[in-house]
């Protein structure tokens, strides 16, 4: 989570695990029991190490939870400030899950989009420094890093923008590669994907993500940005802090104020708690009542999934 930068970014961290098949029939209490305790040592001494004020991990095992906790502080001044279940992160780029999700209840459940869709069709005034591209650009391609374009982070992270500004200033921003030639991992291309579900449905990405998976999945403490939770008066939040990796003051954490992701929330600005990302991970890999239905989700968690095929399966889509 450090990134070499003048300022080395240390926000909080909700860390979630799947294990599958891990712990059979015949696994006894005390041997998982010591199997977490261990775990729990782990991360214990892996914060500490890393001076990382606060985080919380959750384990699912075979489709359950079997471990949920919270570490440290939400505000490294504040002794007080600890970490629970319930504790809100900022859960970055696992945003771009939900959306895809999103994206993909559109399509096969409502039908109102297809994976194949020209996005210039979708949203008429689409423009790329590429006029290839622009052209032949598709809906999947958006979710799957293939744009050409590179992340021009700067343009939209720090800059109080809406999606569609940020569409605006999309010509002027040079591609490095082809439409579908390199795997360039890229934030603005969700946000354009986030444009398409709001002219599929009239409605804000925002909206949707709410009504499609937050409720009903029961993630009561889940929202789309800080400035949501902030809206809705939202209580145990953690605080993102920062630490210079050229300062004297090398293990001193520093609150720092929230990242402005207006204009490319569909890519990364969900905050979420622990609790709630274990909600979202047990639907995943959840058997309900009957095969049937098990087979179903897990068909359609699989058919997310190979969007991520190789570059060689785009050639003349």
């Amino acid at each position: 989570m450090v990134k070499m930068l003048k300022w080395c970014t240390r926000s909080f961290l909700l860390t979630i695990f799947h294990i599958s098949g891990v712990f059979g029939i015949a696994t006894t209490n005390t041997i998982l029991n010591e199997k977490l305790s261990a775990i729990d040592s782990l991360v214990s001494h892996a914060r500490n190490e890393l001076n990382i004020p606060g985080m919380a991990v959750g384990i699912v095992a075979n489709g359950q939870t079997i471990f949920a906790r919270g570490y440290g502080l939400r505000d490294y001044t504040d002794p007080q400030s600890h970490v629970t279940n319930c504790t809100l992160f900022a859960i970055g780029s696992c945003t771009k899950a939900f959306t895809t999700y999103a994206l993909e209840r559109l399509i096969n459940k409502d039908g109102l989009l297809n994976w194949g869709d020209l996005v210039a069709r979708r949203i008429p005034e689409f423009r790329m420094s590429n006029t290839l591209t622009t052209h032949h650009i598709k809906v999947k391609d958006l979710v799957t890093h293939v744009s050409g374009l590179p992340r021009h982070d700067m343009v939209a992270m720090f800059a109080n923008m809406s999606k569609d500004e940020l569409l605006v200033r999309l010509p002027y921003l040079d591609t490095t590669y082809d439409l579908r030639e390199k795997y360039q991992y890229n934030n603005i291309m969700y946000s354009v994907a986030g444009l398409v579900m709001e002219r599929a449905t009239n409605r804000s990405w925002d909206d949707i993500v709410r009504d499609r998976i937050f409720k009903p999945l029961n993630m009561t403490r889940s929202f789309t940005s800080i400035e949501d939770a902030q809206q809705k008066q939202v209580d145990n939040v953690a605080t993102p802090h920062s630490i210079s990796v050229f300062s004297s003051d090398a293990q001193l954490a520093t609150a720092v104020p929230w990242t402005q992701l207006t204009g490319i929330a569909p890519a990364a600005s969900i905050v979420s708690s622990v609790e709630d990302m274990l909600n979202g991970l047990n639907y995943s890999y959840d058997c309900p009542e009957s095969r049937r239905k098990c087979t179903f989700r897990r068909q359609r968690y699989l058919a997310i999934r190979r969007l991520r095929h190789s570059l060689t399966v785009w050639d003349g889509c």
